[in-house]
């Protein structure tokens, strides 16, 4: 089977197409829509997503970090785990999530960091055990116009992996920052690796203040 094959899952209006010749292309692709066009919303809260990880497996891009849970075999789906919570985007033999790793009221103008303290800020807003509502709104929602001041994303290295699965993969640039000025781990060495690849010092100063 060649490996052109383009897999396409959509949420609504997200295109979450993934090239196979092309990974890296189609993570930012993903990113700058998603973290540009949508928010996340529960209740009456809505959220701008600032921060996330790629994970996905398909038969020609192995990613030893993914899950691989059920879950992630569908697209469209909230895949909760141990460490945070999951967009998914998988189906025709591929499995992928998205890690929300750090969302920002736009409205309150406070800034959650951490999957599971996004986890944890979400679900906060969700009706307690005795209200007996019927209907619970919690999904994605696209964005106003005005809403968001258009950002970038920063491509960078995921988080908290172990290099002595798969080095290659461990230090893919699969995780999506916007909001620089705000808590990033392991800012040091994103910005040592825009110096590497030749950023101008004034954009990198710009970008990180």
């Amino acid at each position: 089977m060649s490996n052109t094959l383009n897999k396409k899952h959509e949420t609504m209006d997200l295109n979450l197409t993934i090239n196979e010749n092309d990974i890296n292309g189609s993570f930012n692709e993903i990113a700058m829509e998603l973290m540009n066009n949508w928010a996340i919303q529960i209740e009456s809260k809505q959220y701008r997503i600032a921060e996330i990880e790629f994970y996905y497996n398909s038969e020609f891009h192995i990613d030893p970090y993914a899950h691989g849970h059920a879950l992630q075999n569908k697209t469209g789906k909230w895949y909760f785990h141990g460490s945070g919570l999951d967009l998914t985007f998988g189906g025709n033999g591929s499995s992928g999530g998205i890690l929300i790793r750090a969302i920002y009221d736009f409205e309150g103008k406070n800034y959650i960091y951490g999957p599971l303290n996004c986890v944890t800020e979400l679900f906060s807003h969700l009706p307690g055990i005795y209200d007996n509502k019927s209907n619970i709104s919690f999904g994605l929602i696209k964005a106003n116009e005005n809403d968001f001041m258009h950002e970038d994303p920063i491509a960078a290295p995921r988080v908290g992996l172990n290099p002595a699965k798969d080095k290659e993969k461990c230090e893919a640039l699969y995780r999506f920052l916007i909001m620089p000025k705000y808590k990033h781990a392991e800012k040091t060495k994103i910005e040592a690796r825009m110096i590497k690849l030749e950023y101008d010092e004034d954009v990198i100063k710009k970008i990180w203040g």
